[in-house]
């Protein structure tokens, strides 16, 4: 929410002596997504279901961006065939060769989000060192974009060019400090050298790249120490699905101000009003939608459980259950039927990752830890999806 507030604001004209909060916005989304994606995945893809990942991203992205899309195509007499061109939403990030005229002027960036979602599945399987050499390549032709023709879309809009920040967040899922730390050290230096390529009138077009380096810089430490922590509060969620709308939101609505000369409004009245129309679009639909998407993820859950043999309780874990009876939930809340005594979970709360664990027992949408370092019984899934885009 806080994200797409200041991208709301760099647009509404809060860009103070070139610094600009939207862009650095926009490089933190990328490090979150990187972040939750690889989460997701894994957490939907036990077993090689890779299709629910993507129908689920499919649900989160399409459905507010083309009624929003047809709503303010029509509503800004845009032709049928931009809005069409519009509706494709992969290519939006190439405008820089094709000269589409975009419609919702922030999906450039969503288009860029969405070709990263491609490679989520190939990406969550390579190994750390694959994930950091490619990291080190696309660090590599950010700094070489200013010399290259079309810089801005190396630095900024291309997913090549932008892929490392990305990486980071699955890095930093990871718990790779050590490249994260390099990392930062390496684009501190970059921003160092485009804020004297400026001052000393070099001729380099790098007030973008400052920005990309600034935002970079920012986000890296915030997202590393937010991904800490666990936030399960419903004021925190609530916040976290305004965000998507207020984000596709703000730009045409003032542009549709701007058509009927609605110009007097300062930056934060803008600002309210996108908050407001962004909380309609909550209640009307990104509820209704949110709840199918997670039908969904049931479904894949379940599908998943059905593809793993049934095996009987081993001993040992007969032997932990001994003097530890933990308080279960009731049969007729279990939101997921049962499908057999012992079932392997697929993810073990010990080690916090997606693997078939023998200490496991899925109990509806909880998971019971019956290894003997860490007895529990609590949700499997500890982040708040929810907020992302």
């Amino acid at each position: 929410m806080i994200l797409a507030a200041f991208v709301a604001l760099s647009h509404f004209g809060l860009v103070p002596h070139g610094f600009n909060p939207g862009q650095w916005s926009v490089l933190s989304f990328y490090v979150v997504s990187g972040f939750l994606m690889e989460h997701l995945f894994k957490k939907l893809s036990v077993g090689g279901q890779r299709r629910w990942f993507y129908l689920d991203r499919v649900m989160r992205i399409f459905p507010l961006f083309l009624f929003l899309l047809l709503v303010f195509g029509i509503a800004l007499h845009h032709s049928w065939r931009q809005i069409g061109i519009n509706a494709l939403l992969f290519p939006l990030n190439y405008t820089s060769f094709t000269g589409t005229a975009l419609i919702i002027s922030p999906t450039w960036s969503l288009a860029c989000e969405a070709q990263f979602y491609l490679l989520v599945p190939f990406l969550a399987v390579c190994s750390t060192r694959v994930i950091r050499m490619m990291m080190a390549a696309s660090v590599a032709l950010f700094a070489m974009s200013p010399f290259l023709p079309y810089s801005t879309f190396w630095a900024y809009q291309g997913l090549p060019g932008v892929l490392f920040s990305f990486l980071s967040g699955i890095l930093i899922r990871r718990k790779d400090a050590s490249s994260l730390h390099v990392a930062w050290v390496v684009f501190a230096g970059l921003m160092a050298f485009f804020v004297y390529s400026k001052i000393a009138h070099l001729g380099l077009p790098t007030g973008i790249h400052i920005n990309v380096c600034a935002g970079y810089l920012i986000a890296l430490p915030v997202v590393s120490r937010l991904a800490l922590l666990s936030p399960n509060h419903k004021w925190d969620q609530r916040l976290g699905l305004l965000s998507y709308p207020l984000f596709l939101v703000h730009a045409p609505l003032r542009d549709l101000g701007c058509l009927y000369h609605l110009t007097q409004l300062h930056m934060l009245g803008w600002l309210i009003v996108s908050i407001a129309a962004a909380v309609l679009l909550v209640v009307a639909l990104e509820r209704p939608l949110d709840r199918v998407r997670y039908k969904l993820r049931g479904t894949a859950w379940r599908t998943t459980f059905r593809s793993l043999p049934h095996s009987p309780m081993p001993p040992q874990m007969a032997a932990a259950t001994v003097g530890h009876q933990p308080r279960l939930p009731s049969r007729e809340k279990c939101r997921t039927r049962y499908l057999g005594p012992y079932l392997p979970s697929s993810l073990c709360l010990v080690e916090e990752e997606p693997i078939r664990c023998e200490h496991s027992l899925r109990l509806g949408d909880a998971i019971l830890c019956l290894h003997p370092d860490r007895r529990s019984f609590e949700k499997p899934d500890p982040l708040d999806l929810s907020s992302s885009r």
